[in-house]
């Protein structure tokens, strides 16, 4: 029974991945010049689409949770580790002009740039 479960959960996990990589398509977000245009503080369809995925995910635990829906469990977290992160994150979102769900969505969409590690000039 717990192999079945856990079968199920990666499926379900398949099934929110691409659903979630076909969004991040259909967005616009896959394509490097948003994702530059972005970074150069001149186009917001980047900011627009997390501000409505943390919209649609409050209202969902909001909704959820009470309910007993669903299980929200907290992590300690550091502020040292955050930083680092954020760091490395930004770093590598500046030089490559992709984040890891980005750069997998447009891998997906067949843009070869993405697959060389987001470098323009192959």
């Amino acid at each position: 029974m717990i192999e079945k479960k856990k079968a199920g959960r990666l499926i379900e996990g398949l099934i929110i991945g691409f659903l979630f990589g076909f969004l991040l398509q259909k967005g616009g977000v896959s394509k490097y010049d948003i994702l530059i245009s972005q970074l150069l503080l001149t186009d917001f369809t980047v900011v627009k689409i997390i501000l409505a995925a943390i919209i649609t995910t409050m209202l969902g635990v909001s909704f959820l949770y009470p309910r007993g829906l669903i299980e929200v469990e907290g992590k300690s977290g550091s502020i040292k580790n955050a930083v680092i992160g954020g760091l490395i994150f930004g770093a590598g979102f500046g030089i490559l002009g992709y984040c890891p769900g980005t750069i997998a969505s447009a891998i997906g969409n067949g843009y070869i740039d993405a697959a060389a590690g987001g470098c323009r000039e192959f």
